[in-house]
């Protein structure tokens, strides 16, 4: 029984105490984020010239969804398509491939 009383009287203070730890605890962080930093400075290279290309290049820009699209010639028609620029292989739909 004195056990029982013992455990009780232990897990009665650890109780009290816990809300106190934890609003030193959330005054810290609130004092973290109070403190202002300055925006990161980034420095972006603007090529100078525009490059010239030969042979079977095409520079392609994303669009406002950050997408790659291109008309392409597949079997003598032109199909608009959505450039993956770092795949290995490519894949049609069955309503494409069959036009």
């Amino acid at each position: 029984m004195t056990k029982y009383l013992i455990l009780l009287a232990s897990a009665s203070v650890l109780a009290f105490s816990f809300p106190a730890a934890f609003e030193r605890y959330k005054q810290h962080l609130v004092e973290e984020e109070a403190v202002p930093s300055a925006p990161p400075v980034v420095d972006v290279a603007m090529p100078t010239e525009t490059p010239t290309y030969s042979g079977r290049v095409a520079q392609l820009k994303a669009g406002t969804d950050g997408h790659f699209r291109a008309e392409a010639k597949l079997n003598g028609r032109v199909v608009e398509v959505l450039v993956d620029t770092g795949a290995t292989y490519i894949s049609l739909n069955e309503a494409t491939a069959r036009r």
